[in-house]
């Protein structure tokens, strides 16, 4: 089984996250893209340049990363065609990006605002979008669509499984999934989509907004979250640690590897 260090990647939001990595053995979640204006011309090569120096702080050369696509006023539900060609073509200038530093991975949000368009309409169209970027993609190449405001699971995993091509897969973001207070735990979440999700984002909040916190905050069960994922899921999944502060998530990581008996993942 693959060292869990392997596995866990920090977000480059976090504070101190390129240093922790470093420490840690942890590699990195790049944001810089997340912003969609970080793409338009003028300012590309400063956002290279931004990622170039986050990889080498935190001496990730030659490791895998991870990349989290933009996502501002990108929904793949849109009628104004016109927004969806600009989808794509900021999807596809992150591909770009990405296949600079060698990243065959990439984070895109869902796209789903509940109060705009009914879900309905919001399968359908994900799907025909997804299947569209998918046969645009390189070889070997993975995007992973996160839930965001989706209010139950079996969204993401209709428009996963409707999309039916091995390089879409599911992200599962449980602090997303807690702080929309659906009616299922994030134990169901898992449940539903195990066999859709190939990465997580891990982060807390206590349930009436999405405030990014530490793994360590006991707003959530997290040991009990990671148990679950470990249980049900595959071993490829990775974990991207989201919170505002990168070091106690990475320490409470450490010690719940160290502790549970799965002692072959961090061999």
């Amino acid at each position: 089984m693959r060292n869990f260090r392997d596995r866990v990647f920090l977000a480059t939001f976090s504070e101190g996250a390129a240093q922790t990595a470093n420490k840690y053995g942890f590699s990195l979640e790049i944001n810089d893209l997340c912003i969609s204006s970080n793409l338009e011309p003028e300012n590309r090569l400063e956002t290279i340049k931004r990622i170039e120096d986050e990889i080498v702080e935190a001496k990730a050369q030659g490791k895998k990363l991870i990349m989290h696509g933009p996502f501002t006023e990108l929904t793949p539900d849109a009628m104004d065609p016109r927004v969806i060609e600009l989808m794509v073509d900021r999807y596809m200038t992150s591909v770009e990006i990405c296949e600079r530093f060698g990243i065959k991975d990439m984070v895109v949000h869902s796209g789903y605002i509940p109060l705009m368009y009914h879900r309905d309409w919001h399968v359908p169209r994900s799907i025909e979008f997804w299947q569209r970027i998918s046969d645009m993609l390189p070889n070997g190449f993975t995007l992973y669509v996160e839930n965001v405001f989706d209010e139950d699971p079996y969204i993401l995993q209709d428009v996963i499984k409707g999309t039916d091509r091995r390089n879409i897969r599911g992200c599962l973001d449980v602090g997303h999934a807690n702080a929309i207070r659906s009616k299922y735990s994030i134990y169901e979440w898992i449940d539903v989509l195990k066999h859709e999700i190939g990465h997580f984002h891990l982060h807390t909040n206590d349930g009436t907004s999405d405030q990014h916190g530490g793994l360590e905050s006991g707003d959530m069960d997290m040991k009990g979250i990671l148990s679950h994922i470990l249980n049900c899921c595959t071993e490829d999944v990775t974990f991207t640690v989201e919170s505002r502060e990168s070091e106690p998530s990475a320490i409470f990581l450490e010690n719940f590897f160290n502790t549970i008996p799965h002692i072959d993942m961090i061999k």
